[in-house]
């Protein structure tokens, strides 16, 4: 059993594989409270269609030898983008409060944006609410034991986890906001997000480029002959364009 043990070792730092490891586990939901909510307005719906229409915030929670590190994030859920976040060994209202006034600093949104939440009491505290009514938002809350009502966010903390988290046995809470941080920024918002915003950018291009192809040759008609014209894009990024006519 000794010998199977190097031998797999061996093989995981030959060919840099690294597994998944199971952490302890830390409620972060406290929904036992009295304190006042909002209404549940997604309702699990998620698809929307421009950013800062509607956000999502969560606290995790990530363990160091100097003890629990929590996390407050608030996520675009059109861009995936991580707006706001921030960290401290206590999971208090002011934590989540700090992530929101990030996201609201940076992103300058609308008063028709949805702030979407758990119903934890950092999210119903005055604090917290007052937040949401000095920028005219509208408040949104899961309901009570419901994670599937906050699924994208907790999914991003998923990922962060998997991805990074999980890799690392942190010494100090410093260390650990600064591996996150890094992730968040140089990484999660930067690199992984390219991929998905790219994506967009080439079906919106694609959608674009054929109404005005169809536009300008009059094959916006009903009466289409059913053939294909291949179009280049001058983005040599794109790939052809196959409009039927």
């Amino acid at each position: 059993m000794r010998l199977a043990g190097i031998w797999y070792r061996s093989i995981k730092e030959e060919h840099d594989i690294k597994c998944r490891r199971h952490k302890r586990f830390k409620v972060t939901t406290d929904s036992d409270h009295n304190k006042r909510g909002y209404p549940n307005l997604l309702k699990q719906q998620f698809g929307v269609n421009r950013p800062n229409c509607v956000w999502v915030s969560d606290i995790t929670y990530v363990w160091t030898d100097e003890g629990w590190l929590y996390a407050a994030g608030v996520k675009d859920l059109y861009t995936k983008e991580l707006v706001g976040y921030a960290m401290g060994k206590r999971m208090t209202a002011d934590l989540v409060c700090k992530a929101l006034n990030k996201a609201i600093k940076d992103k300058r949104p609308s008063q028709e944006l949805i702030v979407h939440s758990d119903i934890g009491g950092q999210y119903c505290s005055n604090k917290y609410r007052k937040i949401i009514s000095r920028h005219g938002f509208k408040g949104s809350m899961s309901a009570k034991g419901n994670c599937f009502d906050n699924a994208p966010i907790e999914n991003f903390w998923g990922v962060l986890k998997n991805e990074l988290v999980y890799h690392h046995n942190y010494k100090t809470r410093f260390e650990a906001i600064n591996s996150i941080m890094k992730y968040i920024e140089f990484y999660y918002n930067e690199e992984r997000l390219a991929k998905h915003c790219f994506a967009a950018t080439q079906g919106e291009s694609y959608a674009r480029v054929e109404r005005e192809f169809k536009r300008v040759w009059g094959l916006d008609r009903q009466d289409n002959c059913g053939l294909i014209i291949t179009v280049r894009l001058r983005n040599q990024n794109l790939p052809s364009l196959n409009v039927r006519i």
